[in-house]
């Protein structure tokens, strides 16, 4: 049985009796970096904040770890929403301590393992507001942390950074996911980034989800093909088949295209040489999955 770590049914939020999210469900399983993305505006920042409890639904209902139980359930769940909260007249280790202390934390250890976790253990009595993007960033997640939570939420943490920023970010949330079995749900519209480290994806238009699929699933939506121009097309078809069962080709003048077998594309070269069919080029055409995601974000599903 699936365990889901979030479950949202028919969630709404409405201002002025606008919906900003509208009748949202999505799922999340334990375990996933759940990419959610969607242009600015759509709604992922509200959503975000129902589910941590920063605002109210008009409608709906949410579930974290298989409870309603919310009051339980947001003890086990760290956040970063819009602008990190940090104290930039404090070291990186005093904001962690105000954090611990807050939460009622005894164990006076968490600090170092956090500081250690996101790699600012060296920063000494650096003010943080003398930090760079990436650090204060980085710092963040550290708040978020303290509280050993198994659940990660984030929103947009990687805005505005330099390259070596995002590296760093992406690196810590694989960290985290890998050695710790946190479960994480990033927002963006950075899909290049986050293609890089989610494995499922909820794609959100309007304040609705428009679609929610896990990278296997993209992959299979979103196929490789190889086009071979050849001499001969008719009799290259049936060696497609015969030879190698391929049956999902097109075929326009003396080019063919084929969306099996992609990865044979030496073995069938080779064989249609043998078989005295002329090839003039081939070549392979890479499925583009962020376009497919970003034809999502703007145009919703077909």
């Amino acid at each position: 049985m699936t365990e889901y770590v979030l479950e949202t049914k028919n969630l709404t939020k409405k201002y002025s009796k606008r919906a900003v999210v509208d009748n949202l469900s999505i799922k999340i399983r334990k375990g996933d970096i759940y990419g959610f993305i969607g242009k600015n505006g759509a709604g992922k920042t509200t959503t975000i904040k129902m589910i941590s409890g920063l605002t109210n639904p008009t409608s709906g209902s949410i579930e974290l770890f298989g409870s309603s139980d919310l009051s339980e359930g947001r003890k086990k769940i760290g956040t970063i929403i819009e602008n990190p909260a940090i104290y930039p007249y404090m070291s990186a280790r005093e904001n962690i301590e105000v954090q611990r202390i807050m939460k009622g934390i005894g164990d006076k250890k968490i600090t170092d393992q956090v500081l250690s976790i996101v790699g600012l253990s060296d920063v000494g009595n650096k003010k943080a507001k003398k930090f760079s993007l990436g650090m204060k960033q980085r710092l963040a997640i550290a708040i978020a942390l303290v509280g050993s939570p198994e659940f990660l939420i984030l929103d947009e943490p990687i805005n505005g950074l330099d390259p070596i920023g995002i590296k760093d970010i992406r690196n810590l949330i694989l960290k985290l996911t890998k050695e710790a079995g946190i479960t994480v749900l990033i927002s963006s519209h950075i899909l290049g980034e986050l293609m890089k480290i989610a494995t499922c994806y909820g794609i959100i238009k309007d304040g609705r989800i428009v679609k929610q699929l896990t990278v296997e699933e993209l992959r299979e939506i979103v196929k490789p093909q190889a086009e071979f121009v050849v001499n001969d097309p008719e009799k290259a078809r049936a060696i497609f088949t015969e030879v190698f069962g391929i049956n999902d080709m097109e075929i326009q003048g003396n080019w063919i295209r084929i969306g099996e077998a992609v990865e044979k594309c030496d073995d069938i070269k080779r064989c249609l040489e043998e078989n005295d069919i002329v090839i003039s080029s081939v070549r392979t055409i890479n499925d583009d999955n962020e376009e497919y995601l970003i034809k999502l974000m703007e145009e919703g599903e077909e």
